[in-house]
């Protein structure tokens, strides 16, 4: 979500993801976050990519 958002809207992340609808995939982020996507992209900090971009 972090890197392409700005490209992707919500229900095509949540089936990239491998949701069936949007409302599974926000109710599950929900659960594990405590936010809505939307929510966490505007008062969220960016994380850092070292994760998903190893040295």
């Amino acid at each position: 979500m972090q890197e392409g958002f700005e490209k992707m809207n919500l229900v095509q992340i949540a089936y990239y993801c491998g949701y069936a609808d949007l409302s599974h995939f926000i109710r599950d982020f929900k659960r594990y976050s405590g936010g809505t996507p939307v929510s966490l992209l505007r008062t969220g900090k960016l994380y850092s990519d070292l994760f998903t971009n190893p040295i």
